[in-house]
This record gives structure tokens, sequence and C-alpha cells, in this order.
């Protein structure tokens, strides 16, 4: 079988790796076709999708790499090269080619799931008529299948019909990407990372700043002010560096007169409720309970000052190593781990890493779309008693540092419940499903496809 898989960011290669590395192993001819006409420049331009980022596979064959510039070049090539069976994507087929039906290709369009970001995609991809060819989307779970059809029929009615069996085939895989901790040693990570053998970890991720509402003033009175993070000559961020004093203070005061004019911002500026008091706080739990604070910044963000300068150990991604990822490797050694809302915590607790979620005020999420993918609800992804928690802000920075580490513990039989709900499978075997999957439906595609 030969196969495509459609890379437009490094970090895809984050959901890619163990199937590519399965379909490797069943001896199938993989392809990882690069977009060229990414950005090279802004906050993501470390992550621009060069040939020479393709993981290695250790004793199996090295994927073909092969660039494409844009929509137009990738339609050109498709049907050019006759004799692929399967496109992989995390995208639906119209995000990469927009002017094209599939049913005018004799592949099978396959979709991994990666998150709430499939179903945000799907609006955006204009009419959509009852196709012969249709896509193999794979799910992490039933659960998150009928939560993204709510999500259509609740703020995108019109896009209900796109994840029903007549246009979209719905096949519950599990999430793949986790297969990848089955080759991570954690003895090897501690080693890589000097981490002391004394001490258990603690993985913080920082505030995602600039991330969902760029224009928010409480973003700006949690975290702007205290954020001082030059820009590099390709717009992107110099982590190293700070701005100049002049540039700085115009900056600071931009932010303060913005957070002035707001009075949720004012609130949390007159009563100190900030990262840097946050992290001042888990500082404090860190050194009750004896554990090693590590932080994991995401490289398109500013990260304030405090957490830079205060860590024990600061782990910068810039997300060419994938195989495996670098926070897969911090989960393997974390005891356990503090986040934003960060989807993150799927990864953490199938690594037995329990998770405490700070909550955030609704001025963070641009609407109630985004909201409804990041609820605080008991039962959902980011409050399950036993595996996840979510704490008030002013709680973090009040309470914690006086908690016991025990009081953290994650509940077994409580972590299964969350797998089987929020990710289908934990057996490590997702890539499997995937690949069984895809040879079901090449195998049932209509016969002129086949012969096309």
């Amino acid at each position: 079988m030969r196969v495509v898989f459609l890379v437009y960011r490094t970090n895809y290669y984050r959901y890619y790796t163990p199937v590519i590395q399965e379909a490797l192993r069943r001896g199938y001819s993989v392809e990882c076709w690069h977009d060229y006409s990414a950005p090279r420049t802004g906050r993501k331009s470390f992550s621009f999708p060069y040939i020479e980022h393709i993981p290695d596979f250790p004793g199996l064959c090295r994927p073909t790499g092969i660039m494409f510039e844009g929509p137009e070049d990738l339609d050109k090539k498709l049907r050019e090269a006759k004799t692929i069976d399967a496109v992989v994507s995390i995208c639906p087929s119209k995000f990469s080619l927009p002017d094209a039906s599939l049913d005018e290709f004799p592949f099978t369009w396959v979709t991994l799931m990666t998150g709430p970001d499939n179903f945000f995609h799907i609006p955006k991809l204009g009419f959509l008529k009852k196709r012969r060819n249709k896509e193999l989307f794979l799910v992490y779970s039933e659960i998150y299948a009928e939560k993204g059809k709510a999500f259509l029929k609740n703020f995108h009615p019109g896009y209900t019909d796109y994840l029903y069996p007549d246009n979209t085939r719905i096949v519950v895989s599990g999430n793949a990407e986790f297969d990848a901790f089955k080759t991570i040693n954690p003895d090897a990570v501690r080693a890589k990372y000097g981490l002391p053998p004394d001490k258990d970890v603690l993985l913080y991720l920082p505030f995602p700043y600039c991330n969902r509402n760029r224009s928010s003033a409480w973003e700006r009175a949690f975290c702007g002010l205290y954020a001082n993070t030059a820009t590099a000559p390709d717009g992107s961020y110099a982590h190293d560096k700070k701005n100049y004093l002049i540039k700085d203070f115009i900056q600071k005061s931009w932010n303060l007169l913005r957070v002035m004019q707001d009075p949720l911002s004012r609130r949390f500026l007159a009563q100190g409720m900030n990262e840097a008091k946050v992290f001042q706080a888990i500082r404090g739990f860190s050194r009750r309970n004896n554990l090693h604070l590590v932080v994991k910044p995401r490289m398109k963000f500013p990260v304030a000052d405090y957490v830079k300068e205060c860590a024990d150990l600061v782990v910068w991604d810039d997300e060419t190593q994938q195989n495996p990822p670098i926070l897969k490797e911090l989960l393997t050694v974390s005891r356990m781990c503090v986040m934003y809302y960060s989807l993150a915590s799927l990864t953490a607790i199938y690594a037995g890493v329990y998770c405490l979620n700070i909550n955030l005020p609704r001025e963070f999420f641009i609407d109630e779309a985004q909201r409804f993918w990041f609820s605080a609800e008991e039962g959902s992804q980011f409050n399950y008693p036993g595996v996840i928690e979510t704490w008030e802000i002013e709680d973090v920075i009040e309470r914690l540092p006086q908690m016991h580490l025990k009081r953290f513990e994650m509940n077994r039989g409580k972590k299964q419940e969350f797998i089987r709900s929020y990710m289908g499978h934990g057996d490590g075997r997702c890539s499997r499903r995937v690949w069984d999957a895809v040879k079901t439906a090449v195998r049932k595609r209509p016969r002129k496809e086949k012969a096309a």
C-alpha cells in the first residue's frame, strides 16, 4: 500500500510518528509531502516543515520526502501520482484541496483526530455535497465524536451533515500519538535532562499568552505586564533576549492603559492575581514536597520573566524532535502537571500524571464556541475527579503552597474510565487500528474509483 502524509508544520509529526512507524513495519510505501508555501516568518517560523525534519525510524526505512507549494501544486501532484492508496492528514480534504472533489481521486482520504481543531475546521470548508468517495475520520472515542456533532449542531447547524454516514465514515481508533510512550525509557530521560534521581518532577505548562484573544486586557493583566520577550528578525520570539528599555516601557505602558480600562483586569491587577504569583505558589508547593520544578513553554508564546527565572529547569522545544516528542519524554518522569486548559492534559493522564488545571475567566475565550470545548464541569475533560481537577486562580495562589503531594494521587480506576471516555483505548495499539481501518476503507472503495 502506498500512503502519503501531508505535513503543513513540523509539529504534525507529533500525531503522525507512531502511525508512520506502524506503516513502515507493515511494509507500506510511506511518503511525507511537505508544504513549502508555509510562512517562514512570524511566531511559528520555527516550525516550518523542512524535509530534513522527517523523523528517523531506527531499524526501518526512512519515508520519502516530497515538497509541494500550496493547494494548486498539491492537487496537481496528487492527480499525477495515480497509485496512491491513502492520503493522511489532520484536516479534511477540502482544507487541502478547496477546489476539488474527493470523488475525482482514486485514493481514500484519512483524517486523524487531534482534538477540537478537527471540528473547528469543518465550518471553514464551504458547501459540502454528498460524496461517493467518503472520507475516513479516525476519532479518539465515541464521546468525542458525539461532542463534535453537538458542537456543529449548536454553533454551525449548516454543517451537521458532515459527520454523518453520507459524507464521512467515522471509526473509533483511539489516540495513536500515545503509542509513542512505549518507546520512552524514563531513566534515559532523567539522564538526558540532568534531573536529580531523588526528586519527582512537577511539570508546569505556562499560560498561553497571546493565543486565543490577542486583544484581551485580562491577558495583559495576568501575563503581559510580567513578560518581556524580544522578537527575532524572522518575527518569532527570541526567548533568550529582552526588549530594549524604551520599547519595553512603551509596551508595558500600553498594556497598563488597556488594563485600567477594563474592570475585570483592574481587579486582577489590584488583587495581585497574575502568573508570577501563580508560579510562586507552585514553586512553594514544589519546595514543600521535594519536587523538581520543570517548565516546558511553547515557542510561539511569550513567557513571564518570573517563570523563566525561577524554574529549576526550562526545556525549550522547537518541535523538530518528534520521535518521541519532548513533552512525552518529560511526562514519563513527572509526578504532577499544572496547566491552563491545555489539551496536553490527555497526554499527561495517559502517562499516569495527575493534572491540576487552572481556571480562566470567560474573557480568555473568544466566544462560547471555544468555551464549549473547555468546560470545567465535573466529568469533563478538565474536571474528572481522581485524574484532573480545576482550581480558581486565587485558590492556587492561597492554598496550593500548603498542600501535600498525597492530595494529588492518581486514581487508577478513574484513569481507566477517563481513557475509555476521552481516548477510546489505552493499550498502545491505536496505530494498528488506524491501518486496519484504512485497509478496510481502501477495499470498500467503489470499483470504478480503484480502476481509475
